[in-house]
């Protein structure tokens, strides 16, 4: 069974936050020691492109199944609940890291992504699942087709050389490829901060 949201409850308590205040909230999988140290090296790459691009800390680094930013800290159980029943449906499968790409796209550069090109079809039945079982508590279904990816770096500002960006983008454009074991999913408030996002985790949830 997944670890629930108790542990961290307490912990925003020991803060004195209120418990009523949203929290940014997304449900992720997390990559593999091997798959950061890959991804480093793209975004090492990136942040050579000037200051606005904003590559994303090494501890960041996931593939989102859904991202449901701000509810209620009481909620959070409930979408772990959701999120035990999905994993309890899916056995622990592999995902291939590999490819690079930009949305909105290649001319209109605001984020930058690391693909998947095996395990894609998993995370879509897995986004598929935790998406349906939201709905039933009365959160938004999404309107967008899902596309699995790592986010590599986000463009901050318009003062940016695309052709710089894209010649790191064409450069891995098919290395490196890391392939590593989905084994649980996880689900994390986000707090924003000057030095970026700061991630917690609110509940893990194992494949079988």
């Amino acid at each position: 069974m997944a670890t629930l949201a108790f542990e961290h409850l307490s912990i925003l308590e020991e803060k004195s936050v209120n418990k009523m205040k949203p929290v940014r909230t997304f449900i992720a999988i997390n990559l593999s020691s091997s798959a950061r140290d890959a991804a480093e090296s793209i975004m090492g790459d990136l942040a050579q492109c000037g200051d606005a691009v904003r590559t994303v800390h090494r501890e960041n680094l996931h593939i989102t199944l859904k991202f449901l930013g701000e509810i209620q800290i009481e909620e959070t159980v409930n979408v772990c609940r959701v999120v035990t029943q999905a994993a309890l449906m899916t056995p622990k499968f592999s995902v291939v890291a590999s490819g690079t790409g930009a949305f909105p796209d290649r001319e209109r550069l605001r984020v930058i992504w690391w693909g998947t090109t095996e395990g894609s079809e998993q995370l879509d039945a897995l986004h598929d699942l935790i998406d349906q079982g939201l709905s039933n508590l009365g959160y938004p279904g999404e309107t967008k087709k899902y596309h699995p990816h790592v986010t590599l770096a986000r463009v901050r500002s318009r003062e940016l050389d695309a052709d710089q960006v894209r010649v790191v983008m064409d450069k891995y454009a098919e290395e490196p490829s890391v392939e590593f074991l989905a084994e649980e999913i996880v689900v994390y408030s986000s707090f924003l901060g000057p030095d970026g996002p700061r991630y917690e985790v609110v509940g893990r949830s194992p494949l079988v």
